[in-house]
């Protein structure tokens, strides 16, 4: 599968202190067709870190994640196929004032 192209939030954003949740959202394709599942990569250190069960064989696009003030987070995409290929996305960052 192509790597997944992270949507929202664009690298680099800024919320307010107030944010107590954020929805990423990305998207991918199979040159196959085949179906694809994801795995949301998502931490405070580098978005490399090992992923949370619940991230792990996601079937949508988008996942809400919950946040908290004057932290950092990072986060990528592991795209995968029906025949365990897999690809991974950039790591984006975002931060909560």
């Amino acid at each position: 599968p192509y790597p997944a192209e992270l949507l929202s939030p664009k690298s680099g954003k800024l919320f307010l202190s107030s944010t107590q949740s954020v929805e990423l959202s990305w998207d991918s394709s199979d040159p196959d067709g085949e179906a694809l599942s994801y795995t949301l990569y998502f931490d405070t250190v580098d978005g490399l870190q090992e992923p949370l069960a619940g991230n792990k064989n996601l079937t949508t696009k988008s996942k809400t994640v919950d946040v908290g003030p004057a932290t950092t987070y990072y986060w990528r995409i592991k795209t995968s196929d029906t025949n365990q290929n897999s690809s991974y996305s950039q790591v984006y960052t975002f931060r909560i004032d």
